[in-house]
């Protein structure tokens, strides 16, 4: 036997070794091939061997050099294989992936992108048939998520929302019971019984948004949330309110609703104030002195603002409380949209988002305050916005402004007479 025919036995019996190394991993050895002195001929076979040094079971396959496929051709063998994971390599040859199941991170091995699919899918099998361990039931996990997960990263007001979303909707509406136990419809016929699309929007969101987390955390596999249909919402279109409208509005709110829902509505009214904005106010914000009004803006960083304390505004603020940490109007935030319905009348469809309205009509088309002006009232980041809202006075005066019989300085003047009419019944009602 020559010496290439020698190498090429000794490779296919080194080859044939591993293999039964692999297969056999708890024997734990690799047979060493030496020739006898006497005789090169002669090749011994396990009796009279000597043993290589123990080496970890599954490693001994391939090193990183010896693996014929390289990292870069496995991913994209993965992506062909729709996996939608990238995989690395390790020191030892073998290819990685760490996927997330359940909540946990597992890593997954093999040699090729179709054993890492195999070995992943099998995984994904196994969890899916283990009954889910976690009994936590549906009303604590949402306390849970309130408090940890959502309390530290969200504005106080967003908090309050989601908390009364939770407390008056999702626990009135929904069954106390496991996280596991609910259907895509059970959840869908709670939230049919909200009768307004807005907050049954608002509450479909926050349930998905709070069992997506529970899947996350590993107490449940899926989410019955998560498919939920698409809650249709037609925002209404916000508008300011004629002014002979708004006068027959405060003539008789007035007898409708207690002294602090009253001066607040008012307050809205002549001020362009959001609710949150309104309802959150202190009597520390106000600067007697400078008669100035500090507005902490609750839409975005750049709606925080001052306006001028107008007479009527002083009026309206005036004496409420002495605390400087109190709220100017110690009414719940959730009695601000309840009641406008009070402060309109029956059968009108105005909300509190049109005396913000108003405000920003009057400011510009009955007194001729410049936009730049009215924008820095209102929070707004340009003029361009304020320009683009509130250059209506059709709005103000429909009866006049679509009648030819007037010009447009008797227009403004009609305006101005009905604007002064406003002030002086509030004044009088104060």
């Amino acid at each position: 036997m020559d010496n290439h025919e020698r190498e090429l036995l000794e490779g296919a019996l080194n080859l044939l070794h591993r293999l039964l190394g692999y297969a056999d991993a708890k024997d734990d050895f690799k047979p060493i091939l030496k020739f006898a002195d006497d005789d090169p001929n002669v090749i011994p076979f396990p009796g009279n061997v000597q043993h290589a040094p123990p080496t970890r079971p599954g490693h001994e396959f391939f090193t990183q050099n010896e693996n014929p496929l390289t990292l870069e051709q496995v991913n994209r063998m993965l992506v062909e294989l729709n996996v939608k994971l990238k995989a690395r390599q390790r020191s030892d040859g073998r290819f990685e992936l760490r996927p997330t199941i359940g909540g946990k991170r597992v890593s997954i091995y093999g040699q090729s992108a179709e054993e890492l699919k195999i070995k992943l899918e099998k995984c994904l099998k196994e969890y899916k048939r283990t009954p889910a361990k976690s009994k936590l039931c549906l009303f604590e996990w949402l306390d849970e998520w309130l408090e940890v997960y959502k309390k530290p990263n969200v504005a106080k007001h967003t908090y309050e929302n989601l908390e009364r979303c939770i407390r008056t909707h999702l626990k009135v509406r929904l069954k106390n019971k496991a996280l596991n136990q609910y259907s895509m419809t059970e959840i869908m016929k709670a939230l049919n019984e909200i009768e307004s699309t807005r907050m049954r929007k608002y509450a479909r969101g926050t349930l998905r948004d709070a069992l997506n987390c529970a899947v996350t955390a590993g107490h449940i596999k899926s989410s019955p949330a998560q498919n939920l249909p698409t809650v249709k919402h037609v925002s209404q279109k916000g508008r300011a309110i004629p002014l002979l409208d708004l006068l027959d509005m405060i003539t008789t709110a007035k007898e409708r609703l207690s002294s602090e829902l009253f001066r607040a509505y008012l307050f809205c009214l002549f001020s362009g104030t959001r609710r949150d904005e309104a309802a959150f106010m202190t009597v520390g914000d106000i600067d007697w002195k400078n008669k100035i009004i500090y507005i902490h803006g609750t839409k975005t960083e750049g709606s925080k603002r001052r306006i001028p304390m107008f007479q009527i505004l002083e009026k309206i603020v005036d004496g409420t409380h002495s605390s400087a940490t109190s709220r100017l109007f110690n009414a719940p935030k959730y009695r601000f949209d309840r009641d406008i319905k009070k402060f309109a009348g029956e059968g009108s469809s105005a909300t509190l988002h049109w005396l913000r309205h108003t405000f920003g009509t009057i400011q510009i088309c009955v007194l001729g305050i410049p936009a730049n002006t009215v924008a820095l009232w209102m929070g707004h980041a340009d003029a361009a916005t304020t320009m683009r809202i509130y250059t209506h006075p059709e709005d103000l005066a429909p009866d006049i402004y679509f009648s030819g019989a007037y010009t447009e300085t008797e227009k403004i003047e009609i305006l101005n007479e009905r604007y002064n009419r406003i002030i002086s019944t509030v004044e009088n009602l104060l």
